[in-house]
């Protein structure tokens, strides 16, 4: 390596850093690192010089006391984590990780029974790694928690919601007595007021209301014009 050079995050480090905070665990799910295809550690180098983790997501099946029981599901992915251009950077790195740690049990219990249909890329974003402004704890934790990301997966009132939409859950207000009694007394319109529909659309063609004139002059004795 030239004199001056950064020195690139080893996969073997990033793969100690997270093994020191893995598996996590919140409510029915447990995140935790899968099994390496032919010989390759948990993180490796693909070939762009990209960094690449293989994580495991399991869901469990809890008893009574919320402990649990049984696995109900596995699913397992190589998940990209960072670029080449992050990798000159290991001690931002190490940060981050932390940061990500931190956030992680939380995030896996607001999922509750929807971990069922989280994927493990959607639990592992190193994403805030780009923004050239992140650098401390506090920073990567606040990234983290955007709506735009990990937020997504809480409701303003810190409940779980639906992990996939990416928009802030919707508050549903029940109506009130008030506006329940007007929406009760509403009278419906049109066909859902019971009206009839007309047996036939009204024809638009000239020879059709000629037709439809020599019709009516017969009934009534009249002759058309």
């Amino acid at each position: 390596m030239a004199a001056g050079s950064p020195t690139l995050l080893d996969p073997a480090d990033l793969a100690a850093w997270l093994e020191e905070r893995l598996p996590q665990y919140g409510g029915r799910a447990e995140l935790g690192r899968g099994v390496a295809d032919d010989g390759d550690g948990f993180v490796y180098e693909n070939a762009r010089g990209s960094l690449v983790a293989v994580v495991r997501l399991i869901s469990w099946d809890l008893d009574e006391a919320g402990e649990r029981r049984s696995i109900r599901d596995i699913r397992e992915q190589h998940v990209f984590l960072i670029d080449p251009a992050q990798r000159d950077e290991p001690g931002r790195v190490r940060v981050f990780v932390e940061a990500w740690a931190s956030i992680m049990p939380g995030v896996l219990a607001a999922l509750g029974d929807s971990v069922a249909m989280v994927m493990p890329h959607e639990l592992v974003n190193f994403g805030p790694l780009t923004l050239a402004r992140a650098e401390t704890f506090d920073d990567f934790r606040r990234a983290l928690l955007a709506k735009s990301r990990y937020g997504r997966f809480f409701s303003t009132r810190g409940g779980p919601r639906a992990p996939f939409d990416g928009r802030p859950a919707a508050a549903v207000r029940p109506r009130s007595a008030h506006r329940q009694a007007n929406h009760r007394s509403r009278p419906a319109h049109g066909w859902l007021a019971g009206a009839t529909a007309p047996s036939r659309v009204a024809p638009w063609s000239r020879r059709a209301r000629r037709r439809q004139a020599d019709t009516s002059s017969s009934r009534t004795g009249r002759k058309s014009p």
